[in-house]
């Protein structure tokens, strides 16, 4: 692997706004070489996060519920520098995705991580990684980390650009497994550890540690300087 090898994770609210996404993403020092992401949160339009309304559907696929997925899929990459084809079409490839995914038993609740990665994908050029190629589960639902280390390598090529969902991979015998929620956390370490990176980025849309929750407290500042023991105490508050 390259010396600079670079993996980045953007969580849930960050990809809820994929356009600052790809802003960070073009105004980095240091371009990450794979970029982890996770289905789209909540944001200013939607207090529901995507993945909580796939596994809604999965209990109940109605028409009514699979068309508020594809309205809030084209809210959010109709905020993009996308035409309004390639919308249409990104929705078109998840309608796709809803009516196939329990035939070729794809879980329900991790296709927000892959249209993540899809939008991403389209908007940056990046080449789309699939996670159920790379992330391998023995048939225990345990990550095999040696087995994921090996295809991750063998798929990343040096001074190529990526993007991969988190929070799912599969079985050898193609059997795809979801994460605990907040997997993509794990999705991301866990590749930055097969690749060796030198840098794992875990991006947040609040810039910086705060003396309390900002969306939350007011009058919450910015904390200047930390050492990561108080990071970390403060990750575990």
């Amino acid at each position: 692997m390259s010396e600079t090898m670079i993996v980045a994770k953007f969580g849930g609210s960050s990809m809820a706004n994929p356009s600052l996404v790809a802003r960070r993403l073009e105004e980095a020092e240091a371009s990450p070489s794979v970029v982890v992401v996770s289905a789209a949160g909540k944001d200013a339009y939607s207090v529901v996060k995507m993945t909580d309304m796939l596994i809604e559907y999965d209990e109940d696929k109605s028409p009514e519920r699979q068309a508020r997925l594809l309205q809030r899929l084209a809210q959010v990459a109709g905020r993009t520098c996308l035409s309004g084809e390639s919308v249409d079409q990104l929705v078109a490839r998840a309608r796709g995705d809803l009516a196939h995914f329990a035939e070729h038993h794809f879980p329900a609740a991790a296709l927000g991580e892959r249209w993540s990665a899809k939008l991403l994908s389209e908007m940056t050029g990046r080449e789309y990684l699939e996670a159920a190629d790379v992330i391998r589960f023995t048939n225990e639902g345990i990550i095999d980390v040696d087995v994921t280390s090996q295809l991750l390598r063998q798929r990343v090529i040096p001074g190529g650009q990526y993007v991969m969902p988190g929070f799912y991979g599969a079985t050898e015998s193609g059997e795809v497994r979801t994460l605990e929620r907040g997997g993509s956390d794990v999705s991301g370490a866990l590749c930055a550890l097969a690749l060796r990176a030198t840098e794992y980025q875990n991006w947040s849309d609040v810039d910086g540690f705060y003396t309390a929750n900002p969306r939350e407290v007011p009058g919450a500042v910015p904390i200047t300087e930390l050492t990561y023991r108080e990071a970390r105490e403060l990750a575990n508050g």
